[in-house]
């Protein structure tokens, strides 16, 4: 039998085992597709089913021409828009709306997005509401990922609502909220309490929830009023990482009443709350009645935090930027129940401290102890372990 005697879906099911980085990939099927005809319907929706765009205004109208006859094969869409601000003439308002304009244009003519990425400048002086109306379009995204670069200038949002990343991020879950499975905001803006409000209650579906920064005082009222999330049945992975607005309390309302997740299987908690704010008073001992976790992460809570924190049930915890004796303590009290692997930061090796303590207290509880210097985020204010 010739090769080109196959039904088209074995024939499509050997394209696919074509992999590689792009653009590897795609010129390797774009030198199949120019073999035979028969191919050509067989291949394009391969080729073009992950387009990479790094916004530029003397690009645009290629990827125009190119997002008119194959948009529609494309699934996984990255799309960068850190604006060349000379570019385009900002801050020239006519320019900007014609750039958005087109953003908005190429977006309409991408039915098929299942996967979504934007990488935005966190600049307050940009707005595109052309092109965030488009993401409305969108009804069937999966995976949402939002990444801000600082602007660094005198218009950086950094620390306070952005309009472009706040209006994406709404439009987008109102559009494809019901179909979401991950929702990934990696940034420095805040969240406005809409957004914030959009994501707990119209993502049924949600399994990953990853947020840096993002949690902040806009949304303290929402967390306080302890309402379920929509997502709570669904959600297998929460990493909260710098919100100022999450404390040691808000997440003992959260998961011990399993009002956030009821299966949650892996919990960061990275940085997050104020440092110095006085301890929260809690009316009730604090009890997590929720499944083992399978990794616990937390990164220098705050001392009356710590004796919340440390009741979560994990199979695998991580703990840095923690006084060495609260961790000691913790093991030799049998806190994180069900510990069978611990990581804390590894000692400088000028550090004259003895980590034997810590060592025998895992040996004699049997907890298998490991020590990595990595710390997931960043912290200033010149705290050592």
């Amino acid at each position: 039998m010739h090769f080109l005697d196959l039904p088209d879906d074995i024939l499509i099911e050997i394209l696919q085992l074509i992999d590689g980085p792009q653009p590897r990939k795609f010129f390797a099927l774009s030198n199949i597709r120019r073999t035979c005809k028969h191919l050509v319907p067989l291949v394009e929706p391969l080729m073009f089913a992950e387009l990479q765009v790094l916004i530029s205004i003397s690009h645009l109208p290629a990827i125009l021409l190119l997002a008119g006859s194959y948009g529609r094969h494309v699934r996984i869409l990255r799309l960068d828009l850190r604006l060349d601000l000379k570019e385009i003439g900002y801050p020239s308002d006519e320019r900007l709306h014609d750039f958005d304009t087109e953003l908005a244009l190429l977006v309409s003519q991408l039915p098929a997005v299942r996967d979504l990425e934007i990488l935005v400048p966190c600049d307050g002086g940009i707005l595109l509401p052309n092109l965030t109306y488009a993401l409305g379009e969108f009804r069937e995204v999966r995976h949402f990922r939002l990444m801000e670069e600082n602007s660094r200038t005198r218009e950086s949002a950094a620390g306070a609502v952005f309009g472009l990343s706040d209006g994406l991020i709404r439009t987008l879950i109102k559009s494809s909220g019901s179909n979401l499975i991950s929702f990934v905001f990696d940034g420095h803006s805040l969240a406005s309490a809409a957004a914030f409000q959009a994501v707990c209650d119209q993502t049924p579906r949600l399994r990953t929830f990853l947020v840096r920064s993002w949690i902040g005082p806009q949304c303290s009222k929402l967390l306080d009023d302890a309402l379920p999330w929509a997502c709570r049945d669904s959600l297998r992975a929460l990493s909260l990482q710098n919100c100022t607005a999450v404390t040691g309390d808000v997440v003992a309302r959260g998961l011990s009443v399993k009002l956030w997740a009821t299966n949650l299987r892996i919990f960061e908690l990275v940085q997050c709350g104020v440092h110095g704010a006085p301890p929260v008073a809690q009316s009730q001992p604090v009890s997590f009645n929720i499944p083992t976790l399978q990794r616990l992460t937390l990164e220098h809570p705050l001392a009356w935090e710590l004796d919340i924190l440390a009741k979560l049930p994990a199979r695998v915890a991580t703990l840095t930027l923690i006084p060495r004796e609260n961790v000691k303590q913790i093991v030799q009290d049998g806190l994180i129940p069900g510990m069978e692997k611990l990581t804390v930061a590894k000692l400088s090796e000028d550090d004259p401290r003895d980590d034997s303590a810590i060592d025998d207290a895992c040996r004699r509880r049997g907890v298998e102890l490991f020590k990595d210097p990595k710390w997931i985020g960043s912290c200033y204010c010149g705290f050592t372990e």
